[in-house]
Order: structure tokens, then sequence, then C-alpha cells
């Protein structure tokens, strides 16, 4: 009994080190090359909450639609430097209004610079809203962007994922079903993959060195990087 007690004592141990280990290494990254995380859902916003940093992107709380993220990131420095909101009342995607109407949402939708929506899943209020997408915009690092898409959801199509894949930015990560077809070095094909980005973000960092890409663009895995990643989140 006892050396089971101490055998468990030593793996609690060990997953406070390995834990803690993972959120300083994920906030150093982020925090020393000022990487600035631009997400369609909450799988950025995951990254910085583990991390236990603030966030310098607007992107946390909200999502957009495959076809308006893709106009927002073609012409990404110009709809902040205008950076207009206006809020309505409906989505112009008949999926979005009949999801709202089944769950009884009532959370703010905003057209940027009258072109792009954006979905603010987690907020209140439209003052909220607005208020907080102002102020981390002023946060976000446009030479140093790291930009995901999820490739599996929300209006995506074959045509949507080869333009994000065309786009001149160093560090994308393109993140899709496993049973989605796509031709891409800066991609992950998860057999795990869920709808919920908040939980593709655990998924995902189980299956590619998340600190390298944030470094370098690359997208890659190593066994240890695995392994540990897995049994972390194993664990909670």
């Amino acid at each position: 009994m006892k050396n089971l007690s101490f055998t468990l004592f030593l793996q609690g141990l060990l997953f406070k080190m390995l834990d803690r280990f993972l959120r300083k290494k994920l906030s150093q990254n982020i925090l020393r090359e000022k990487v600035s995380i631009v997400s369609n859902d909450c799988w950025g916003g995951v990254a910085y909450q583990f991390a236990g940093i603030e966030y310098n992107t607007p992107f946390v709380g909200l999502f957009l639609m495959a076809p308006c993220y893709l106009k927002l990131l073609q012409r990404f420095k110009f709809h902040f430097e205008r950076n207009e909101l206006r809020f309505i009342k409906e989505s112009k995607y008949d999926s979005v209004n009949q999801f709202r109407e089944q769950k009884q949402l009532r959370y703010p939708i905003a057209l940027l610079n009258s072109e792009v929506e954006v979905h603010f899943m987690h907020f209140e209020t439209e003052k909220e809203a607005k208020e907080t997408w102002l102020r981390r915009s002023e946060r976000i690092n446009f030479d140093n962007l790291a930009i995901k898409f999820d490739g599996g959801k929300d209006g995506v199509s074959e045509e949507l994922i080869d333009a994000f894949m065309s786009l001149p930015f160093t560090k994308k990560l393109l993140i899709k079903p496993s049973n989605i077809n796509a031709v891409a070095q800066q991609q992950l094909s998860l057999i795990s993959w869920v709808e919920d980005g908040a939980k593709v973000f655990p998924i995902s960092c189980q299956n590619f060195n998340v600190f390298l890409w944030l470094r370098t663009g690359l997208v890659k895995q190593t066994v240890i990087n695995k392994l540990v990643w897995r049994w972390v989140f194993a664990k909670k």
C-alpha cells in the first residue's frame, strides 16, 4: 500500500511538473516571439488561457464562418486599419440562424467593415463585444501572425482551403478531419477531430509541435512532444 501511495505521489508530482513546463514554454514562445494568434474559433483563446497570458489578439470568445474568415485574412491589415463594427440582428448564413434559434442564443453579431461577419458567441452585449474587440485589436502584432483555420466546419469548401493555403503568411495551420482530402504542408489531419475549437486545441497539441510552429511556422511532430502533451491532457 505504501509503495502504491508513493508511486501515485510521484505520478502526481511529475504531472504537475510537466503541466507547469508546458504552460511556461507556451507562454515564453508567444511572448518572446510577440506572436498574435488568429483563429476562426476558440482554439486560439484556449492557447492563451493555457499559457496564462494576456490576449494579444481579438480572436477570443468568437467565431467566423469560413467564407468570411477568408475575406478577413485576404485583406487582414486593411480590415484592422479601418476596424468598423456594425451590429446586425441576423446572420446571412441560414445554418447560423437555425443554430441560434434551436439553442435560443442571443449573442451579438457584427459586420466588420460591412463585409465580414463576426459572431461574438461568448459575449453578452454589443457594447462588451465592441469594446473588447477594439481593445484587443490594438495589441495585434502584424509582423508576427500565427493563423489557424479549421477546415472541417462553418461553410468550408475545397476552394476556401486552397485559398487559405495560398495566403502569404509564414505561420499557417490548417486543422481538418482525416476524412477531408487536402494537399498542404502546413496541415493537421485529426482522426479525433471535433467541431469545438476549444476541445481541438489539446487534441492538436498532441499531433504537432506547437512551440516549433509559433517560432517558425513549421508543422512537425516529435515523439516526446506527443507523449508529454497526451499524458498531461489525459490527466485533466
